[in-house]
């Protein structure tokens, strides 16, 4: 009965030591999934700001001559050219 308790106290340190094994790598797995997330925080708001400072440029008229090509409508009246591109 004895030599029980003893084999049943083993086990259960055994079991514990695992468990804190355990333990420590999911805390060190955590800790390293936070540096990650701030290293991408920090890369998010740098592009940010790039995007905040970024000089936007406005829009010229151009010029287009349309000299005997057929067309409807007022020469003077204005045109938006607006380009969609897929980058795939």
């Amino acid at each position: 009965m004895f030599f029980g308790a003893v084999l049943f106290a083993a086990g259960a340190g055994t079991g514990q030591a695992q468990t804190n094994e355990e333990l420590q790598a999911i805390r060190k797995e955590i800790e390293a999934l936070k540096q990650t997330q701030q290293a991408i925080l920090a890369e998010l708001q740098a592009l940010r700001q790039a995007l905040a400072t970024r000089q936007q440029v406005p829009a010229q008229p151009a010029a287009v001559s349309i000299a005997g090509a057929p067309s409807k409508g007022s020469r003077t009246a204005p045109l938006v050219l607006v380009e969609f591109s897929d980058y795939q």
